[in-house]
């Protein structure tokens, strides 16, 4: 019998949001346009850019709708415009900005709900559900992330149950793909291949995605999860981006080191990883002058 073909996968960047939600210097819209212009250059299509969080909470990202403006006059053939929204009025920013695909997220836990997002975690899954029917009516995509998938850091372990009943609801949603997360590095060795084989068999009529955070080491993780059925990956480049909640919390997956993974495993991406180092190489650059300068001005 033939061995079986490994199914392609999608690679969503998420440096311009995750990654950018801990960097303490403010980056100038300018920035991050070029940034985000240098990952298309890179062969990224499919790039969570920015982030509809109030400024008072996230001041990085004061500059969304103008962000998103400026991207949608650029030249930038294929390029899918993610935001995350927090909630409807979140979504009504976006759509007014142009976005084409608003990403949301549910905690697993109460708690990790109440510090994201003010409420606890029934309510604001309700809130997630009707920001997907609302989106889903304006035409534009939404993708839907179950936080602490793997572990709280306010509650400890997280029952699978838990999440696949969670995955459940969000499934009945018009979400067009959800998403797992390892929000803050705590899976153990076959944690994330277990639960995304059960939401793969529960749940074959959505897209499964996997959000992880651990750097490096958690590329193992994301090729476990693809053998499991996981067909998207969220990844940040260099790795850029952890939990604001957890003290030296590992950072995201690195795009280039899951992308040179995934075709060393014969799995197709649509993606040139020496591309995707070499776009590294340049951002780490142009980040490492963005917090110079700020440093530089806060000392005079």
């Amino acid at each position: 019998m033939a061995a079986a073909v490994p199914r392609p996968v999608s690679v969503r960047e998420v440096l311009p949001r995750d990654g950018f939600q801990d960097e303490r210097a403010l980056i100038p819209t300018a920035t991050k346009l070029a940034i985000v212009e240098r990952l298309w250059q890179a062969g990224l299509r499919w790039i969570e850019v920015s982030s509809m969080v109030h400024p008072r909470k996230l001041p990085q990202f004061a500059d969304a709708q103008e962000l998103l403006a400026q991207l949608a006059e650029r030249d930038l053939d294929g390029l899918v415009r993610s935001v995350f929204v927090p909630n409807r009025r979140g979504l009504e920013r976006a759509l007014a900005a142009g976005a084409q695909e608003v990403s949301l997220a549910v905690a697993s836990t109460d708690t990790l709900s109440r510090e994201n997002f003010g409420m606890d975690r029934d309510a604001a899954l309700a809130e997630v559900l009707a920001v997907v029917a609302q989106a889903h009516a304006a035409g534009v995509r939404s993708s839907v992330t179950i936080g602490g998938a793997f572990g709280c850091p306010f509650e400890g372990a997280v029952a699978p149950e838990t999440v696949s009943a969670l995955a459940s609801q969000l499934a009945q949603s018009a979400a067009e793909s959800l998403f797992v997360a390892d929000t803050i590095g705590v899976a153990k060795d076959g944690e994330v291949a277990a639960l995304v084989g059960r939401l793969a068999f529960e749940l074959p009529v959505i897209p499964l995605g996997i959000h992880l955070h651990g750097g490096p080491g958690a590329v193992g993780d994301v090729l476990a999860a693809i053998d499991a059925g996981a067909t998207l990956v969220d990844a940040s480049t260099s790795g850029l981006g952890a939990c604001p909640f957890v003290p030296h919390a590992p950072g995201n997956v690195p795009t280039e080191l899951v992308v040179a993974a995934l075709h060393r495993a014969g799995v197709a991406t649509d993606l040139d990883a020496a591309a995707l180092s070499a776009a590294a190489r340049d951002i780490t650059h142009v980040l490492k002058e963005v917090r110079s300068r700020e440093l530089t001005d806060a000392r005079r």
